[in-house]
């Protein structure tokens, strides 16, 4: 019966797979009380930047949970991930999808940072003219 175990272990999790949260909905990040009292949410920023906060609606938060205290500066914010409601409508999915490009862009570019300058492409570039570009963190072939 060890066979039919894991072929249930195997379905719930290709079913989980399937039923999980779309990337866009999901955030990671430092949170803090709004400001202004007439607006029901949070504030939102990335972790360590508490420069750049967004305004989240309570109404479309479908899960948060604190996961930590994050340093910024000489204090900290509390950590949370926060999962959204799923967009509706059009417009909603092409700026959630929008924001996730950019999420995953800064993404590399913080993770490029941490680990340095990754090696020259090896495809062809006239005259091996490959000039570093600090804005997206990648190389770029000048000529």
């Amino acid at each position: 019966m060890a066979g039919k175990n894991a072929d249930d272990e195997v379905t719930r999790f290709i079913r989980e797979l399937e039923n999980r949260p779309g990337k866009e909905t999901m955030l990671y990040g430092m949170v803090d009380a709004s400001k202004d009292p007439k607006k029901d949410g949070i504030l939102f920023a990335p972790r360590g930047d508490c420069k750049h906060w967004a305004f989240i609606p309570r109404k479309v938060i479908e899960k948060i949970e604190r996961v930590g205290e994050a340093p910024c500066g000489a204090h900290s914010h509390l950590l949370a991930k926060i999962q959204l409601k799923a967009p509706d409508g059009d417009v909603a999915q092409a700026y959630a999808s929008v924001a996730d490009v950019h999420r995953t862009g800064l993404a590399n570019v913080i993770a490029t940072a941490a680990r340095g300058r990754p090696p020259k492409p090896n495809y062809p570039c006239k005259n091996d003219n490959w000039v570093w570009d600090e804005t997206y963190a990648d190389w770029f072939c000048a000529d």
